[in-house]
């Protein structure tokens, strides 16, 4: 009787080292699909935050325009930091104003609102400008 080493005649299986391979190639595809969800979730987390703090920037700008057309006055004040829950986190959108009138038109104003706010260890901000008048169209 001949014994063949080496091959693998007459045996069934996968060896330790297939098996190792195989493993190590499925877990670095794991770790690699885990981290694209991570990344995701974290794009998806800005993303809606930034939603939100977007909507109270319009709405602040809104506001400001009624109310220069209301009461011929602007408010300098950007208000309070606003808690939001989002999911079951809070934020805090941290707002900020700067107002300008410019020159040679009286009724016209150039606003510049921010809003900031911390997700994790990085803080985000966003910042949108207009400009508001108290114009009136007349009818003829």
């Amino acid at each position: 009787m001949i014994l063949r080493t080496g091959t693998r005649a007459g045996r069934k299986g996968f060896t330790f080292i297939e098996v190792m391979v195989t493993l190590t190639v499925l877990s670095l595809g794991f770790v690699m699909i885990f981290k694209a969800y991570v990344v995701a979730m974290d794009q998806m987390t800005y993303l809606t935050n930034r939603l939100y703090a977007a909507t109270f920037l319009d709405n602040h700008i809104v506001r400001m325009e009624r109310a220069l057309r209301a009461y011929n006055t602007i408010s300098y004040d950007a208000g309070e930091p606003k808690k939001v829950k989002v999911g079951s986190k809070n934020i805090y959108l941290k707002p900020s104003i700067s107002v300008a009138a410019l020159k040679n038109l009286d009724n016209l104003f150039y606003i510049d609102l921010t809003m900031r706010w911390t997700e994790g260890k990085y803080d985000r901000k966003i910042a949108q400008s207009a400009y508001i008048s108290n114009f009136r169209i007349l009818d003829e």
